[in-house]
């Protein structure tokens, strides 16, 4: 298998942090870092990715106990009674959380979805909608990838993109286990091939997830 690590470069170097400041699509990256979270155990990833983007979005936010009167989405109340009939939080502990149930739970918390997988979606496609999206204030994307496929350790994970950088053909990664590691740009093409790989137990490829606010009918 090829090692795609030497392709990554951490927002911590100095390329990284270039690329940022480069970047015309980075519009969802401050919105998103406002409501960074880190997930809360091994298995919450899309739990606290989902945090992050309803947070950003204008849907309206759940009672937090812990913040008086302010509301807020969190890793403690994301799990509602109808979330927790189709994706039980103790399963997801231990898990994680499949993308199309991803999708299904935000949905449930007043936000719009779309779902795409990885193999029924070309790399020009790919690049050309993701970074639309990024770009677009209205719009978050969440991808779900394989990190042995991008040259990391690990099996797969779901954290939010947060911009991309046309001079390098790159999606910058905001990773949600950051005790592990730092946002990270991704040539496009080697996301791509990181989403586009079949689960063996479930039969269907990684993706991701465009989500947005509710469109008025």
């Amino acid at each position: 298998m090829t090692d795609n690590s030497a392709d990554l470069n951490p927002i911590t170097s100095e390329a990284g942090r270039a690329m940022l400041d480069e970047s015309i699509r980075s519009s969802d990256f401050p919105r998103l870092a406002a409501h960074f979270v880190t997930q809360a155990n091994l298995a919450y990833c899309g739990v606290a990715s989902g945090c992050m983007v309803l947070n950003g979005l204008g849907v309206p936010r759940p009672e937090s106990s812990p913040h008086g009167a302010f509301r807020l989405f969190t890793q403690d109340n994301f799990f509602t009674d109808e979330i927790e009939s189709f994706l039980p939080s103790d399963k997801v502990r231990k898990e994680g959380m499949p993308l199309a149930n991803f999708g299904r739970a935000i949905q449930t918390h007043g936000a719009e979805t779309d779902t795409r997988y990885g193999s029924d979606i070309s790399l020009p496609e790919f690049r050309e909608e993701v970074a639309a999206a990024i770009a677009d204030p209205t719009r978050f994307v969440v991808v779900n990838y394989s990190r042995e496929l991008i040259g990391q350790e690990g099996p797969g994970h779901i954290s939010p993109l947060g911009a991309y950088s046309s001079a390098t053909d790159s999606f910058l990664i905001m990773d949600v286990a950051t005790y592990r590691y730092p946002f990270v740009w991704v040539p496009a093409a080697v996301l791509h091939t990181s989403i586009a790989a079949i689960i063996p137990e479930a039969e269907v490829s990684r993706g991701y997830c465009l989500v947005s606010e509710q469109h008025a009918t």
